[in-house]
């Protein structure tokens, strides 16, 4: 019943009953048998006029027990609208609630369940105690749950309200509760009091003292890091704090609290976004509340003095400047903004900056938190490690920061490999110097800035991380910290820095295990390095002797300076036969008298050198010393696999298996003839995966190729290039940080110089590759064979290809066309009509289905050079070019065009074959396919320019030829063309060599391959050989390679070709009866079809659409279209005006025509929300928080009466927004862009909405 028809009723009913006893007797009557709010509030109107305490206590009862009841807003504003109506049943009940929160809370303080701090005490709870234990303490939570929720909707009406203040602290202390739903309902009526009290200010003694107790909650309540729900309760309430009017909100005193700002920044570094939002806006606004100097430790803030208002211009500017930083590098969190934001860094580090480190420290801790981007941790991080940033505190929070965020980050395993950097033959870690050089800067800045402090504190922190994360850390990661302080730390004569506990934490460093071989001996030098920095004034080297583990980090120290790595030294004690002459007869009564103990350990390696010797020293063999021979390489093997392939061992197998005088030897024994190519298999299988063995093989196997003419009939040649090009073998990612260890290791000292990375793993795998591809280009002209059989195994699979053929495939590599390349040109150059047709025909065939530019690159190399040396073959492209229709293979016409023109400009090419080319150029230069059409223009000059070098007047002296020549030339894209046209030309004779094979341009088509082998390898292996008569190769070495992004000047004009592309599938046809008909949305219809008239009106749902923080009109034009779409009831935006705009109109496409509009400025936001949820609606955010849902989850149910806030396009929904938010939700997302616009979102909500609720047309 409303309040007029309660009001009217009651007057009527008094009216008939003049006599006041009677009145009262009647209301008593009417009192006693309240069943519903109608009766409830014609009660209170007639207690209006005729007041009776009896009545009114049965009025009380009613309401209470409707509060018990209550299930909804609905309720609960009826039990308001019985309050507003009866101002002493509002005070009893407000009395009784007050009564109850009290023992609720007494009776969590004897369960010991609150969070932060807990009052009444024991001790104040004294007499009561007896009663409390008898109170029923579920009912009485439940209870205080309906009671709290009561306040909440009270604190939202108008209704005039009694001091609060007490209810106010009883909600307090609630929030802290252990209780989840007691906690919550405590937490919404504080919310709902606090805004209240923004319009209803206390008097300022009650104030201050309300203002210091929601200061110590708040610091009690952020102190819980057991639960992230009442660290969020406590910034809620702290922005809410701060918009309350003066004498509420933080005071002076308060503001030069240290722990204000400490908080406040730890609110930042931990909290997730919607709490490092609060925080900002919190920041923003205790600024402004500051009248006087801040000096803490956390926050120095100067507004007195001199020129006050232009130092808290300067202040606020730069605090601002700090605090949208912030938000683009940690809440935005897009990499190109944060790039721009590079400039607003360096100054935040600079001397110049008014804002405090601590408060850089604590927005670059989140930004290196698990939960960002790697390549945004990436960037701040390279940022940071090439910053100078010196502290202002006595508070140094730099060393929390380097080992709660910093250091975790910087010692990821993949940012060492992925700052691996090849130059040459030097591979090089960029990210492990700049870890290193970080270090080196931060413990030479903090000894030159005069702070005692930190002589101790930084290198303590590092060595403390590296000791506390044993095993977990990289160990290339430990180098390059170790690396870092012993540079830092600067000449230990001058600079005795460590202590006791830091050279213990160096001492148990050193020691750690399981290291690889170069980081285990850098570990050692680096960590002696820093016990020459402990602080001890007499010897060190003897006190050193104290610690302990000392005496074995120094044995190890001394040992790797001393020890010969090398691995082809002579023979060793174990095996020291005597004066004689070295024997096999001998050497193998040793290893079977030993029983092969004698070949345990060291031992291994040394017999393989012993026998190497004994090769080295012999000639020949008789057949019995064959057979020891052959007992000898077997024994080897045998132990070799019982000792699980020591590393030593298989570096030194291939030289002694692979001599030529064991090779020879190969055709008079059988049991060697058997053995040799068995091990030779087997190592080149541990090759793939054991990189070591890879380099010795094949050296060892083009020493013997090369030396001795029966090595092919010994080894199973062909195999091993095949299965080298299908399989080839690579450096682990270990083995490239062990390399550029290597570098770090050899230049502790001159001591260490000979310690470089193949002393420790023989030469890399280039070398093995130079060796190989060196073994192929001279094979001899009677091993033609292996050239075939390696050619013909290599090409099978590219000719059995099944299309449809993907653009990468993982069987294939660039190291088997190379191969074909080298084979291709050794086994065709010379061989026979029949041969050179099929070949021709097979690389046709692959060059006509394969996609990869890079592989179609090489298959055209290979075509050319059989075009070359047979020049009767020539004709065919012709043929080719003239005969396939264009659209048919349209890549493979532009590559038969490219090699015709290669070809034509060769120096014995005809004049009647360019002829005849340059007419077939004129229709493909007009073709439908702009692949062919490209490719002809952009060659048509370059064979004009060769006719003209050759005098080919019957080409010159043509018109059409000329104007077409002209025309092209004139053409922006040949005058200005791509550079992947530059990376695929090749000059079939001048670019011949292995130096463009293995190291061209076309390498750097994308996807871009690596360079297995270099220019600098092969002049290496060659120096080398420079004694030794060598066949002739088949491909030259050629000139040096072009740097990348150089050009060849001498081909520019008319040289290019374009890069084939992959061709757009077609689109499939389908017959007339199975296409899809495009449609639109029907549900339009139902109205009009339905109507009776034009007055009907739009079906519409209950979702309420809040825009009012977007500011692009062309989002807000997206959204009345989706919001209309929908159905929903409204949409509400900043200013009315946007629906005039062209931007929205273009995109609305007249949806505002059907959709009712609202003004609804910002800063009215609140207030419509609080109407709206007395109105029973619920408030949810489309915003990324730490407790959004999920759409389309379980636990996301949107509900009915929804009012739906989007967030603005930048920062999302502001903190001073989203406090009053019941809800987030977010949209599931599988990708890695982080968020969708803004328009695309609502639409993703909304449909889910009308998935749950069924629409408003169904």
């Amino acid at each position: 019943m409303a309040h007029s028809s309660a009001r009217v009723l009651a007057d009527v009913f008094l009216a008939r009953i003049p006599s006041t006893t009677e009145r009262q007797l009647a209301i008593r009557e009417i009192s006693k048998g309240l069943h519903d709010h109608s009766t409830a509030s014609l009660t209170a109107e007639l207690l209006h006029s005729c007041p009776d305490d009896e009545s009114e206590t049965h009025l009380y009862e009613y309401l209470v027990g409707s509060l018990k009841l209550a299930s909804d807003v609905e309720s609960l504003c009826k039990a308001v609208d019985l309050c507003s109506l009866h101002p002493r049943v509002r005070s009893r009940i407000l009395h009784e609630i007050e009564h109850n929160l009290d023992d609720a809370g007494a009776l969590l303080s004897l369960r010991g369940v609150f969070k932060g701090y807990a009052i009444p005490t024991l001790v104040e709870i004294g007499t009561e105690r007896q009663r409390l234990l008898q109170i029923d303490y579920d009912s009485t939570i439940e209870l205080s749950v309906k009671f709290l929720s009561f306040l909440r909707t009270i604190y939202w009406s108008s209704v005039e309200l009694p001091s609060t203040t007490q209810l106010v602290r009883s909600s307090l202390l609630l929030v802290g509760a252990s209780h989840e739903r007691l906690s919550c309902a405590a937490r919404d009526a504080l919310y709902a009091a606090l805004t209240r009290l923004q319009n209803e200010p206390l008097p300022q003694s009650a104030a201050e003292s309300l203002s210091l107790e929601l200061w110590s909650r708040i610091i009690s309540l952020s102190s819980v890091n057991s639960s992230q729900h009442y660290r969020s309760i406590a910034f809620n309430l702290w922005l809410r704090w701060t918009a309350l009017p003066n004498g509420l909100r933080p005071t002076q005193s308060v503001l030069q609290d240290d722990r204000y700002w400490e908080t406040l920044q730890s609110g930042l570094r931990t909290g997730a976004s919607e709490q490092r939002k609060s925080c900002l806006h919190i920041l923003r606004r205790s600024l402004s509340f500051v009248e006087r100097d801040v000096i803490t430790s956390h926050m120095v803030y100067k507004v007195g003095g001199l020129d006050a208002t232009n130092r808290r211009k300067v202040l606020e500017s730069q605090y601002e400047r700090y605090c949208t930083l912030f938000e683009t590098i940690v809440l935005g969190r897009y990499l190109n903004q944060v790039e721009e934001c590079l400039g607003d860094l360096n100054f935040l580090a600079s001397s110049k900056s008014k804002v405090g480190r601590t408060w850089l420290w604590s927005l670059l801790t989140p930004a290196f938190s698990v939960h960002m981007q790697d390549s945004l941790r990436k960037f701040v991080g390279t940022w940071l490690m090439n910053a100078n940033v010196h502290s202002d505190s006595e508070v140094d929070e730099l060393p929390e920061f380097l080992a709660s965020s910093f250091l975790p980050w910087a010692t990821q395993g993949h940012l060492f490999v992925s700052g691996i950097q090849k130059d040459g033959r030097q591979i090089r870690c960029i990210h492990g110097e700049q870890v290193s050089a970080f270090v080196k800067r931060l413990l030479e800045v903090r000894q030159s800035d005069g702070r005692g402090v930190h002589e101790l504190t930084y290198p303590r922190t590092i060595l403390t991380w590296i000791y506390d994360r044993g095993g977990a850390l990289t160990p290339y990661a430990g180098a390059y910290l170790l690396e870092g302080l012993l540079k830092g730390l600067g000449d230990a004569e001058s600079n005795k820095t460590l202590d006791d506990t830091d050279i213990d934490l160096v001492i148990k460093i050193s020691s750690r295990t399981g290291l690889p071989e170069i980081a285990r001996d850098l570990y050692t030098v680096l960590c002696v390095g820093l016990c020459q920095h402990w602080k001890h004034t007499s010897s060190i080297l003897e006190a050193l002797q104290s610690f302990r583990g000392y005496r074995a980090l120094s044995e190890r120290f001394h040992a790797i300076g001393l020890v010969d790595r090398s691995l082809t030294s002579d023979p060793g004690v174990a095996w020291a036969l005597g004066p004689d002459r070295p024997s096999l007869e001998a050497a193998v009564a040793k290893i079977e008298e030993s029983r092969y103990r004698c070949l345990r350990g060291s031992g291994l390696p040394a017999a393989c050198n012993y026998l190497r010797h004994i090769l080295d020293e012999t000639d020949s063999f008789d057949g019995a010393e064959g057979g020891k021979l052959n007992i000898f390489i077997e024994a080897l093997w045998s132990e070799v696999e019982t000792q699980d392939y020591p590393k030593d061992a298989l570096m030194l197998i291939p030289e002694v298996l692979l001599h030529p005088r064991c090779v020879r030897h190969c055709q008079t024994d059988s049991g060697l003839k058997h053995t040799l190519p068995s091990v030779f298999t087997k190592l080149l299988v541990l090759a793939e995966n054991r990189i070591y063995v890879f380099s010795p093989l094949a050296a060892a196997l083009r020493n013997a190729y090369l030396r001795e003419p029966t090595t092919s009939a010994s080894l199973p040649l062909d195999d091993f290039f095949v299965r080298l090009a299908k399989h080839p073998p690579s450096s682990k990612l270990e083995f490239l940080l062990e390399s550029a260890l290597s570098s770090m290791l050899s230049g502790c000292g001159s001591e260490f110089r000979h310690l470089t990375y193949g002393s420790y793993y023989g030469e890399s795998e280039s070398h093995g590759y130079a060796c190989t591809v060196d073994l192929l280009n001279r094979l001899r002209e009677t091993d033609v064979s292996v050239a075939k059989s390696t050619l013909d195994q290599l090409l099978s699979a590219w000719t059995e290809q099944q299309m449809p053929i993907p653009m990468v495939s993982k069987w294939k590599t660039t190291l088997q066309l190379q191969t074909m390349v080298v084979v291709s040109e050794r086994y065709l150059r010379d061989a026979t009509t029949d041969e050179v047709e099929r070949f021709l025909s097979l690389y046709h065939k692959v060059l006509a289905i394969e996609p990869l530019p890079r592989y179609r690159y090489l298959l055209e190399w290979m075509i050319v050079r059989l075009y070359v040396h047979h020049a009767g073959k020539r004709k065919s492209l012709l043929e080719i070019l003239s005969s396939i229709d264009h659209h048919s293979n349209p890549k493979y016409i532009a590559s038969a065009l490219k090699m015709a023109v290669m070809v034509g400009c060769l120096e014995d090419s005809t004049q009647e074959f360019a002829l005849g080319l340059m007419a077939l150029l004129i229709p493909l230069s007009a073709s439908s396919k702009i692949i062919v059409r490209h490719e002809a223009q952009w060659m048509f000059p370059t064979l004009w320019d060769n006719a003209i070098k050759q005098g080919w007047t019957q080409l010159t002296d043509n018109p059409a030829f000329a104007s077409l020549n002209a025309h092209i030339r004139n053409l922006e894209r040949y005058s200005d063309p791509p550079p992947g046209r530059a990376l695929e030309w090749m000059h079939p004779v001048e670019d011949h060599s292995l130096t463009n094979l293995f190291q061209g341009g076309y390498l750097q088509m994308d996807p871009p391959d690596a360079e297995v082998v270099t220019r600098e390898d092969f002049e290496v292996l060659w120096h080398d050989d420079k004694d030794t008569d060598l066949l002739l190769p088949c491909l030259p070495l050629g000139d040096a390679p072009l740097r990348k992004g150089q050009v060849n000047h001498e081909r520019v004009d008319g040289s290019f070709t374009q890069a084939p592309a992959a061709k757009s599938p077609e689109p499939e046809v389908r017959s007339a009866t199975h296409v899809p008909l495009q449609t639109k949305g029907t549900a339009y219809l139902i109205t009009l079809l339905s109507s009776s008239g034009p007055t009907q009106q739009r079906p519409s749902t209950d979702l309420i659409i809040i825009a009012s923080l977007i500011d692009n009109a062309y989002n807000l034009g997206g959204l009345s279209r989706v919001s209309e779409i929908f159905a929903a009831a409204s949409l509400h935006v900043a200013k009315r005006s946007v629906v005039k705009s062209k931007d929205f109109t273009s995109v609305a496409v007249s949806s505002e025509n059907h959709i009712p509009i609202h003004e609804l400025p910002p800063t009215s936001l609140p207030s419509f929300l609080v109407q709206k949820k007395l109105e029973g609606y619920t408030a949810v955010g489309v915003e990324q928080t730490d407790r959004s849902v999920i759409l389309g989850s379980d636990r996301c149910v949107l509900p009915k009466k929804c009012v739906l806030v989007m967030g603005s396009e930048k920062e999302g929904i502001p903190a001073w927004v989203l406090k009053d938010m019941d809800f987030c939700v977010e949209v599931r997302q599988s990708g890695v862009t982080r968020s969708m616009n803004v328009q695309t979102a609502a639409a993703v909500v909304m449909f889910e909405y009308d998935r749950q609720h069924g629409g408003a047309t169904r």
